[in-house]
């Protein structure tokens, strides 16, 4: 079956509606499927293809008016839980300043070491940080129970436990592709020789790379928010920033905001959760 094949398919399909619920699995189904170190899947390979774009765009177009899930191209809720696994939430006691400074070292340091170690060739078989969020910092949630399943690379959980924070942070809001391109612009930090291999294989783009400086961010910004709509627009997308530069939104699920400098406070019962075996369904344990 060749790609026109599929494009007439959908075309034949005449979809008329997308509902809450399509449109709820389909987004969990490309969140959990996102992997930045490796070539795209055959079927990313087939949506990228300009005739089954072309079928799909109606398609779209319905998604986006879908009831129920305007809160994907919204801000930053302004209710917030923390989530993990035991509900603990001692990532919550960090200080994300001190661990954004200790995260920006590291990193600087992992360049360093890539560009005397690793080969240029953007071809060869090396591997290593993919992701361009910052590690250790606190992350929130804006919508339960949802967010249970918008994990990227997920060992697909069935207990979590949710933990409602306070605060009132000054929000940088990532709406658009051209949100993120303009922050790696105002505050860049190099990272090719510690991305080029594995964010090649994602992309097939052999530029050299830049992520934000996430310490330098916190300087103008509490915390940042990453839009479901703009995850949709950009994640796993080479997108230019200029003078043969490029960078990449990987490792951040969407609808998640990264606090850099104000720390959120548990401000709320613990609630645990279970996934139902059958249904898939999240519900509060009783």
């Amino acid at each position: 079956m060749t790609q026109h094949d599929v494009a007439s398919l959908i075309d034949s399909a005449h979809v008329t509606a997308v509902t809450t619920v399509d449109a709820r699995a389909a987004l969990r189904a490309a969140v959990d499927a996102a992997a930045y170190w490796q070539p795209p899947s055959g079927e990313d390979v087939l949506a990228a293809d300009p005739e089954v774009r072309t079928a799909l765009r109606p398609l779209a177009a319905r998604l986006a008016t879908t009831e129920g899930i305007d809160w994907w191209w919204r801000d930053r809720a302004a209710r917030q839980w923390s989530i993990d696994g035991d509900g603990s939430a001692a990532w919550l006691e960090h200080d994300p300043r001190a661990t954004l400074a200790a995260w920006a070292q590291k990193t600087h340091s992992d360049e360093v070491r890539a560009g005397r170690e690793r080969p240029r060739d953007p071809h060869a078989s090396w591997s290593g940080t993919w992701w361009s969020t910052p590690t250790g910092v606190p992350v929130t949630v804006g919508h339960l129970p949802d967010a249970f399943d918008l994990v990227e690379d997920s060992f697909g959980e069935a207990l979590a436990h949710s933990t409602e924070v306070a605060a009132s942070p000054m929000t940088l809001e990532l709406r658009t592709a051209d949100d993120w391109v303009a922050l790696c612009r105002e505050f860049p930090l190099e990272v090719t020789a510690s991305r080029r291999h594995d964010w090649y294989r994602a992309t097939g783009t052999n530029e050299r790379w830049v992520i934000p400086d996430w310490n330098a961010v916190a300087e103008t910004a509490d915390a940042v928010h990453l839009t479901v709509g703009c995850y949709l627009a950009a994640a796993g997308r080479a997108l230019a920033t200029g003078d043969d530069f490029a960078t990449m939104i990987a490792g951040w699920s969407p609808d998640t905001t990264v606090w850099l400098s104000e720390l959120p406070v548990p401000g709320g019962v613990t609630t645990a959760w279970s996934r139902l075996p059958d249904s898939g369904e999240w519900l509060p344990v009783a």
